[in-house]
């Protein structure tokens, strides 16, 4: 997917009020939502709910940190 679609995506999904989306990518996938971690995330994923990050979690679930 192209940055730009992603960002359609993210747009659409944060738009509806009826629902809840939950992602969790690479801080460069929905720059929107990894430029609110501060400092590196050190390979981690940015689990975000509805566009605002929470959490660095592991890539295969093996870590959560809350942020």
């Amino acid at each position: 997917m192209m940055s730009a679609e992603r960002e359609q995506f993210a747009e659409l999904m944060t738009s509806h009020q009826d629902v809840l989306w939950i992602s969790n990518e690479g801080a460069g996938v929905l720059p929107e939502i990894g430029g609110q971690v501060s400092g590196e995330p050190d390979g981690r994923f940015v689990l975000a709910v509805d566009g605002e990050a929470i959490a660095l979690t592991g890539p295969h679930g093996q870590s959560y940190e809350v942020l």
